[in-house]
């Protein structure tokens, strides 16, 4: 591995130093840049010169490597070449010592999760959130289960009914799509998280209190969780 360090740091070196320049990708896009990368390949230059010398297993492998450095690298690498195979390697690393190798583990699982998407899965889903803003909660619904009609595999489509459904105040259906998320993807503290609001919804505070304890174990830097935890916190101060 240690001719493969150097090489891969400075690619991932040259692309921060892009990624700096131009400012077009921020921590709080990083949907936006999977369907940008699905779309129109603007980072397709970088996923060639990562895939012209490593292959997922390898990047896999080196996101245990002992170097802080060479593990964000390798999740970044990931995020461009990596398929939905790999979200199971990243998982545990959600929990790495290194914030900023934590970061580039959830914007490499949620880039793999966009890129991979089909164009009709990202056009549903986009139609969806739509929906959704407009609070046209009946057409959202419908496309929701058609979604996952089509794409029963994804924890993605799951997690975006879940949202549907727990915006039509569906709290047990909601709750199910959660652990249908879970049960495709255990490292989902998003799902984490919204299976805790359906819980707290439905006055069952212990159980929502130990979702939100979990996403926060799954992926330390998750403020929702915590903020979740304060607002119970709260609610219990004032009862």
């Amino acid at each position: 591995m240690r001719t493969e360090i150097p090489k891969l740091q400075k690619i991932f070196d040259a692309y921060s130093v892009h990624r700096a320049e131009a400012g077009t990708m921020h921590e709080n896009q990083v949907t936006d840049e999977g369907r940008l990368v699905a779309d129109s390949g603007y980072y397709r230059d970088w996923a060639q010169r990562i895939e012209a010398m490593y292959c997922s297993h390898t990047l896999c492998r080196m996101l245990y490597s002992t170097d802080s450095r060479t593990r964000q690298a390798a999740a970044w690498g990931l995020g461009l070449i990596g398929d939905e195979r790999a979200l199971e390697s990243l998982g545990p690393c959600l929990r790495d010592p290194f914030r900023g190798v934590r970061t580039a583990v959830d914007e490499a699982r949620r880039t793999i999760l966009a890129r991979t998407q089909s164009p009709w899965h990202r056009e549903t889903a986009q139609n969806i959130e739509d929906l959704l803003a407009r609070a046209r909660l009946g057409e959202a619904s419908h496309l929701a289960d058609l979604l996952v009609e089509e794409t029963e595999s994804r924890s993605d489509a799951f997690m975006l009914r879940a949202w549907v459904r727990f915006s039509n105040q569906r709290m047990d259906w909601a709750a199910e799509d959660c652990k249908k998320t879970l049960s495709i993807d255990p490292f989902c503290y998003r799902a984490c998280v919204a299976l805790g609001q359906c819980f707290w919804h439905q006055n069952r505070d212990a159980a929502a209190r130990e979702c939100f304890l979990e996403a926060a174990r799954l992926y330390p830097d998750w403020e929702p969780a915590y903020s979740a935890l304060r607002s119970m916190q709260r609610s219990r101060s004032l009862a």
